[in-house]
């Protein structure tokens, strides 16, 4: 739903799917999701999914700011 209304883009790797922010959104929708971003940072369950995310075994490795 995210790629379908141009707020992500993705590309594929293996099994693996890539997703970033779409780097052609106008700034106030990167403010928005970066207030949303900042704001579940520390709520469960996000913290929890970073923290198994990192933990992966077969995750390939952090390239970015993710």
């Amino acid at each position: 739903m995210l790629r379908d209304a141009g707020i992500v883009s993705d590309r594929r790797e293996g099994l693996w799917i890539h997703y970033r922010i779409n780097p052609e959104l106008p700034a106030w929708a990167r403010e928005i999701l970066n207030t949303a971003s900042r704001a579940n940072a520390t709520a469960k369950p996000f913290a929890q999914d970073r923290k198994r995310l990192r933990g992966a075994p077969t995750r390939p490795p952090i390239r970015c700011c993710a």
